[in-house]
């Protein structure tokens, strides 16, 4: 559960299109929990790309990497979720600039969609962190002054991230704690930065799982 073929090829020295040739698979997104793999052998033992790099398309990494970020400002990465079937970056905009009047609107760094509203996976960057504002997803100013707001479409308290957002997420963290020189240590969500305050981002949604995918 939650494992792709992007992960399965990078565990194993393969291609994604080898595993889709060898399997006889419609598409990178066919495969189903239990079912089982022909893993191709044989060229170099691993690829030379780092994770990020795979897990995210290449015009959304060259976005990030162009993004100048401030040096020492984050110190953390919080994990939420919408809490809604359904969402879009541009709908929670709205929300949060005419209803909560938060100025700078989209209360989070990033959204990802989970195909309803917005594309499965798609990542839509927002303002706050090309122009390296504080975030808007936390009780605490101080802890919006230094903490990267992600928040995936879905409500993880009845169904689990798709595969795509989990794939997308992992990118993502990848880059940002590269450029933010953080650890995984310091990716959080935001049940266990504010204990006892929220459910966010649901019982479905593991950090336990995207550390070890991130331990890669």
């Amino acid at each position: 559960k939650g494992d792709s073929l992007g992960a399965i090829a990078l565990k194993f020295g393969t291609t994604v299109q080898k595993l889709v040739t060898a399997n006889g698979l419609r598409d990178a997104d066919s495969i189903l929990i239990g079912q089982r793999l022909k893993i191709p052998f044989g060229g170099s033992s691993a690829p030379s790309k780092p994770r990020e790099e795979i897990l995210l398309p290449a015009d959304l990494l060259k976005q990030l990497k162009s993004i100048r970020v401030t040096r020492g400002k984050w110190k953390g990465i919080v994990i939420h979720h919408s809490g809604t079937k359904m969402g879009s970056a541009k709908g929670m905009d709205r929300v949060h600039r005419e209803e909560r009047k938060m100025v700078n609107g989209l209360a989070y760094h990033f959204v990802i969609g989970n195909g309803r509203g917005m594309k499965d996976g798609e990542v839509y960057i927002g303002n706050r962190w090309k122009k390296q504002l504080d975030g808007g997803h936390l009780k605490l100013e101080k802890w919006n002054k230094e903490n990267i707001g992600i928040c995936l479409v879905g409500n993880f308290q009845i169904h689990y991230p798709t595969r795509k957002q989990m794939d997308r997420l992992e990118g993502l963290v990848r880059q940002l704690m590269k450029s933010c020189k953080l650890s995984s240590s310091k990716v959080t969500t935001h049940k266990l930065k504010h204990r006892n305050h929220t459910v966010c981002p649901g019982r479905f949604f593991s950090v336990t799982t995207l550390k070890n995918r991130l331990s890669r």
